[in-house]
């Protein structure tokens, strides 16, 4: 069973982070900055408007093996193909450390996981993963160990995430969260993380597959078995 106080502290932070109010920003405001005007007719400058959105698609006509031609979409985040690392964090007393982040399009507007984050351009997946826990948690592991790749989704994304788990993480190093970025964390057993995943507080599937993959290296009373800690 989940302790009384961290399941207390778990919702505490759910509370502080759950959006209570969301407001569609009116087209003409997100546009107005790129407005043209041309012979008194005005345009969106589309070339200026990609130049500052995050998230944009990019459209492709594929001809397949058999002759036949296929149209479609594919997302691209900051000019990326958006893939990312997802990684367990794990301390020497085998306590995970689990996130708390604001995800306002869910049924609940916040989510829990663990620390996350994309591949930045030219950086490899193992120090994008070492970034990201120190960023959102402040730990340093004493091991990495992938358990997994997949596609974020496999019809209109080319991102392929992959899962770590840390072993022997140190904490107390400074944390480093982008502007408009809030994550809280706490910590807890395997076993609790299981009754989570259990209770439905942790629905993000980058989080259940890392959890699903992460099942082998913990021994039936939730501590890290020996063999992957040499």
């Amino acid at each position: 069973m989940i302790k009384k106080q961290s399941l207390e502290e778990l919702k505490k932070l759910l509370g502080e982070l759950k959006s209570v109010k969301q407001d569609i920003v009116p087209k003409e405001e997100v546009y107005k900055e790129y407005i043209r005007e041309i012979d008194g007719k005005k345009y969106i400058a589309l070339d200026d408007l990609t130049k500052g959105q995050f998230i944009t698609n990019e459209r492709y006509l594929c001809t397949l093996n058999n002759g036949e031609t296929i149209i479609r979409e594919k997302i691209m985040k900051a000019k990326k193909d958006g893939s990312a690392v997802i990684v367990i964090p794990v301390t020497d007393d085998n306590e995970v450390i689990v996130t708390v982040e604001p995800r306002a399009f869910t049924e609940q507007t916040v989510g829990i996981g663990f620390p996350a984050g994309y591949i930045e351009a030219g950086e490899k997946r193992e120090d994008s993963a070492l970034r990201e826990l120190q960023e959102e948690v402040g730990v340093i592991p004493k091991k990495l160990i992938p358990l997994a790749s997949f596609y974020q989704d496999e019809g209109i994304s080319a991102a392929k995430n992959t899962a770590y788990i840390a072993l022997g993480c140190t904490e107390g190093y400074e944390r480093n969260l982008d502007e408009g970025e809030f994550v809280e964390y706490f910590k807890c057993s395997f076993e609790e993380v299981l009754e989570l995943q259990e209770q439905g507080y942790i629905e993000g599937s980058n989080s259940v597959i890392a959890i699903e993959k992460a099942k082998k290296y913990f021994d039936t009373k939730g501590k890290v078995k020996q063999k992957y800690l040499k």
